[in-house]
């Protein structure tokens, strides 16, 4: 269900819930799959996410939503990358709705400041790191100790780190 740019988000651009679960799931243990196309895809995710990092260091929700005239190519691609037509569906759907005005920005139930989309925001930066370091450590599960995950279950969780002692 990712775009060809290796985002899973219902809109072009990916969002940082969206892409960190889906590596979550495609992460079996911590590990990539023994699937070369599971190896390509989390590859293509890591660039893209790397590359969309904005220029004060954070991320944002997505670089495609808005403005919604120069990223409307991005919208239609994001659509016919559907593999099935209830697929086709659901994009078409969740696009228009993304056009709305009510859409320009973001509004959460934690905070009464209302982003914008391409806005660098700590909750993005937050799932985007954790979604680089899940797919680093998936391909050398070394790596989990130098990324700081913590060592009890919980979002930043990872499995290489269970301790010996329990079950």
């Amino acid at each position: 269900m990712a775009d060809p740019k290796g985002h899973f988000a219902p809109y072009p651009g990916g969002g940082g819930c969206f892409d960190y679960d889906a590596v979550f799931v495609l992460t079996p243990d911590g590990r990539t799959s023994e699937q070369e196309a599971s190896h390509a895809l989390l590859e293509r995710t890591a660039a893209s996410i790397s590359e969309e990092q904005q220029k004060d260091g954070g991320f944002c929700e997505s670089q495609q939503v808005r403005p919604r005239l120069r990223n409307l190519t991005g919208f239609l691609e994001r659509i016919g990358s559907a593999r099935n037509p209830q697929l086709l569906k659901e994009r078409a759907r969740y696009a228009l709705a993304l056009q709305r005005p009510k859409h320009d920005r973001i509004h959460t139930h934690w905070s009464l400041y209302q982003r914008a989309w391409g806005e660098s925001n700590l909750w993005d930066s937050w799932f985007r790191m954790l979604t680089l370091a899940r797919i680093a450590c998936a391909f050398d599960p070394g790596e989990a100790s130098r990324w700081g995950f913590i060592d009890y279950p919980g979002i930043g969780w990872h499995p290489s780190l269970r301790r010996s002692d329990t079950p």
